[in-house]
């Protein structure tokens, strides 16, 4: 098989072409989404939660995908705005649904550079009402492709509404989501973020109970296939040929997580792998790396743009891999 490089992209790669593995995800989540299951995705940061939703909507054809990215979202109306406009901006609604849309908001054609709004008549009605009413339309396809709502980082815009509009509003919205997967029969729902659901539940005085409807879906690492198929494709990226040496290594520090791929490892690479050096110095040499915190309940770890050691990188990646492990047993202490 001949292997089409990839540039190193930290954080950023949105192209399906780009994305590797997750085959036994891809057919779980497809199988489970065919017979009615709505689904959760509950990894740690930088496990390629959105990465892979991209691509599963742009490689599945039994599914009409509708991706909403929620981040700097801080109010209810923010919510509602950000699920019309994503709405709106796919490009691909059906006619009653974007007509709905047309009722409720102005500025809703496409080639409209302004941004939408919600009308004046409409501004006294329930946020959480609208946002019922555009979403409940998608039920009302009428063709065999299956409708297929997939939301990004809801549990941080949950917890900023509920640090500005109150724990309250959160509930509420936590709620209007809950009975929105509920009422519909054909739509299918994706749920996922980068923090963990577990302290803004308790920040907003409410129990696991408003997500038991969702099955949780682990991605975890990589299998080893598919780590070392990344791990070449990375490395033809930076202009270097992937010998078996190079690439072996590149999986056994990255352990399969594909974030770990692109973190800076200097000294892994020039005082436990002088003989790579070559190599790893041409793949170090692409990456620029800003420090991002993950937080997971109470469980902490940062990805920092400082020299690292081998010994650190082998301590990150056990703890993904138990932080996997453990949402993979469908433990609820840990959403």
């Amino acid at each position: 098989m001949v292997l089409k490089p990839i540039e190193p992209q930290p954080g950023s790669d949105r192209d399906p072409a780009n994305f590797v593995g997750r085959h036994e995800v891809s057919t779980r989540a497809r199988q489970r989404l065919q017979v009615g299951a709505n689904l959760l995705l509950t990894d740690p940061r930088r496990m390629g939660k959105t990465f892979w939703m991209h691509a599963f909507a742009a490689q599945e054809k039994r599914f009409h995908c509708y991706f909403i990215d929620y981040e700097g979202v801080f109010t209810v109306n923010d919510f509602l705005i950000r699920t019309a406009d994503a709405l709106i901006q796919g490009g691909k609604l059906p006619s009653r649904a974007f007509q709905k849309l047309k009722t409720i908001f102005d500025n809703c054609d496409i080639e409209i550079s302004s941004p939408i709004t919600i009308k004046s008549y409409h501004r006294q009605t329930s946020p959480h009402v609208l946002l019922t009413d555009i979403l409940s339309t998608l039920d009302g396809e009428e063709n065999d492709i299956i409708p297929l709502v997939m939301m990004d980082e809801v549990p941080m815009a949950v917890n900023n509404i509920a640090e500005r509009e109150g724990v309250g509003a959160a509930e509420e919205i936590l709620q209007t989501l809950r009975a929105l997967r509920q009422k519909t029969t054909r739509v299918r729902w994706i749920v996922t973020g980068s923090i963990g659901f577990h302290h803004v539940l308790s920040k907003a005085n409410m129990t696991q109970g408003v997500l038991n409807d969702l099955e949780s879906l682990p991605l975890g690492p990589l299998t080893h296939d598919e780590a070392d198929e990344l791990a070449r494709r990375l490395l033809l990226g930076v202009g270097h040929e992937p010998s078996d040496e190079v690439s072996r290594a590149l999986v056994d520090v990255s352990g399969g997580i594909p974030f770990l791929y692109i973190s800076s490892w200097e000294r892994s690479r020039t005082a436990a792998m002088p003989h790579l050096r070559p190599a790893m110095s041409a793949y170090a040499s692409k990456i620029s790396l800003t420090t991002q915190t993950n937080s997971v309940g109470s469980s902490t770890t940062s990805l920092a743009s400082h020299r690292i050691t081998v010994s650190e990188h082998a301590s990150r990646i056990r703890f993904c891999k138990r932080l996997c492990l453990r949402r993979m047993s469908g433990s609820p202490s840990i959403l």
